[in-house]
């Protein structure tokens, strides 16, 4: 295991400390809609851009915008119930497959 180094400068002392800290471990994400909310943008004609998205969700009264739909995108943020739905219905995909529970796409997006 890989040990970084840090030198703590005591403000009050001005005495010097060298502290180990371990590596953060990378997690793996909980995040299960990522990559089918990715896909779901880019089955439109022409492609959903993430910000074209947010505005759809917007229009619907969910707050999202493109900075959040990029994190949940990349695993970095997970999506509330209420913003799954909305996902879902601006996307025109079922819940279910938005969430993994059904392996195929039953309603295609247009």
């Amino acid at each position: 295991m890989m040990f970084v180094k840090r030198t703590h400068v005591n403000a009050s002392s001005g005495s010097n400390r060298v502290m180990s800290q371990a590596p953060k471990k990378k997690t793996e994400s909980r995040n299960i809609i990522g990559e089918r909310l990715r896909e779901a943008r880019q089955v439109f004609k022409p492609p959903l851009t993430q910000d074209q998205l947010s505005g759809r969700l917007a229009s619907g009264g969910t707050q999202l915008d493109r900075v959040a739909i990029a994190k949940i995108e990349s695993g970095l943020r997970c999506a509330f119930d209420f913003e799954v739905r909305a996902l879902a219905l601006v996307l025109k995909v079922d819940v279910r497959w938005l969430l993994g529970i059904e392996k195929t796409e039953k309603t295609h997006a247009v």
